[in-house]
């Protein structure tokens, strides 16, 4: 059997145009009670699983309560930090965090005491900035300013749902 090619066949008219505008209207409507009937379906989930998962979620940090509570008041029983216990273990370690309250001010400390390697420095091209500089400074710095006109179309939705 000979292979058939299938020739697209391009729009003829701006009324032909335009009917592709309202079936486009038409999809994105379909697409849009869709995904909201979706939504609303994974939403009523949600709620119900939050009921089933909401007594267990409190059973839990009870227990893990209960069990932070004895572990500290019984802490001298531990050998080393940690204490293996049938079904799991438990334990302390210690953990370390820094608070800054204003970045600011911390940041020109660290700058007047010479830490500048505790501080994150990230370094990005201003795209925005650069478009407004001429082509030649552009291609300068090793970049390439890309002019295109790019197609856009809006569908008219409130004439579709009249």
């Amino acid at each position: 059997m000979a292979r058939v090619r299938i020739k697209e066949e391009g729009l003829q008219s701006w009324d032909e145009v335009d009917q592709h505008l309202r079936r486009l209207g038409e999809i994105d409507n379909k697409i849009c009670r869709l995904e909201t009937d979706y939504n609303d379906k994974v939403t009523d989930l949600k709620a119900k699983v939050d009921e089933k998962v909401k007594p267990l979620v409190l059973e839990k940090e009870q227990l893990e309560r209960q069990i932070k509570d004895y572990a500290e008041t019984n802490r001298f029983d531990l050998n080393g930090k940690t204490k293996v216990m049938t079904f799991g273990q438990l334990g302390f370690r210690q953990s370390t965090s820094i608070i800054v309250r204003k970045a600011a001010a911390v940041i020109k400390a660290l700058k007047e005491n010479g830490l500048t390697g505790c501080i994150n420095i990230r370094e990005s091209v201003n795209k925005d900035e650069l478009r407004k500089q001429t082509d030649d400074v552009i291609s300068a710095v090793g970049a390439v300013k890309k002019v295109e006109d790019v197609f856009w179309y809006e569908p008219d939705f409130e004439k579709l749902n009249q």
